[in-house]
């Protein structure tokens, strides 16, 4: 299988690797040690586009960008709350994957915390992974971070905090013939069905926009500012809800809201949770 790796969280620099599924396994056995979990690596099992990205850290690597991927092999998904262990293992019994336990795993809240990887039935491209995509990968995975499911998701490999901390990791693997399939047809017709909600909406809008300006003619100052007032309030509201496995999500339909009313100028307004903030960040950044 294709592997990307980087060395720790802050950095963009990456390295090409060929892993065998007995290597990864060996991985589970022996998870790395790091006092610090924003020194150990990160991966994801997919293909690499050539000629690539070089990264900013180190020329001769290449970036840990969505531009560099053309397909993924494996699916990596990351659980800190929606769904015990147990239930996990119950659910995708029928297919194969490997589990491990989080770094925070015992640590950290009373939950079960811990990463999946499930080899796909064949490549996985990229083109697919939009909106539509998480829309249906949150079917699949109910409870899943939703971060697990953007073009470009490096997930943390096996790692502990202490040699005392393997009492508390564990792993599975679930070695059976049937690999996980990706239903593209699904997608398409979710996002077909998205297309037409958003169709309809703007239609609506329009229209009202429309009548509004027909019934009241132009509005004063002062009802703008109000209104301006009132759908930033409601964006508020709404980036308030972005707790975990739908911080991406959230803010996204965000960004989305504003963009739509003409209020993007007025982002740097609202405030999300302490833990969403770099997801904000990264919406925004995306749309400008």
């Amino acid at each position: 299988m294709d592997y990307i790796v980087k060395a720790k969280y802050y950095t963009d620099a990456c390295k090409y690797m060929p892993v065998t599924e007995e290597e990864f396994v060996e991985f589970l056995k022996h998870p790395i040690i790091r006092k610090n979990k924003d020194y150990a690596p990160l991966g994801c099992f997919a293909t690499v586009k050539k000629p690539w990205l070089p990264a900013a850290d180190d020329y001769d690597s290449l970036a840990a960008v969505a531009e560099n991927i053309s397909s993924y092999d494996c699916l990596q998904v990351d659980y800190d709350s929606g769904m015990s262990v147990k239930d996990f293992i119950a659910r995708y019994k029928a297919v194969k994957f490997w589990l491990y336990t989080s770094y925070n795993h015992g640590f950290k809240g009373e939950f079960d915390r811990f990463r999946a990887v499930f080899p796909l039935d064949g490549p996985m491209s990229q083109d697919i992974m939009g909106r539509a995509y998480k829309q249906y990968m949150m079917k699949v995975f109910p409870g899943c971070d939703m971060t697990c499911f953007d073009r470009a998701h490096f997930q943390l490999l096996p790692c502990i905090r202490s040699e005392e901390a393997i009492d508390k990791y564990s792993y599975y693997i679930n070695d059976v013939d049937a690999l996980l399939h990706i239903d593209i047809d699904e997608i398409q017709k979710i996002d077909e069905d998205n297309r037409h909600k958003q169709y309809i909406c703007n239609m609506f809008e329009d229209a009202r926009a429309l009548f509004n300006d027909e019934l009241y003619g132009n509005r004063d100052e002062d009802d703008y500012e109000r209104r301006v007032t009132n759908q930033l309030k409601f964006a508020q509201s709404l980036l308030e809800t972005a707790v975990i496995g739908q911080r991406h999500n959230i803010c996204f339909q965000v960004v989305c809201y504003l963009n739509r009313k003409g209020l993007l100028d007025y982002a740097w307004s609202l405030t999300p949770p302490h833990d969403a903030a770099a997801e904000w960040k990264k919406c925004l950044d995306s749309i400008r």
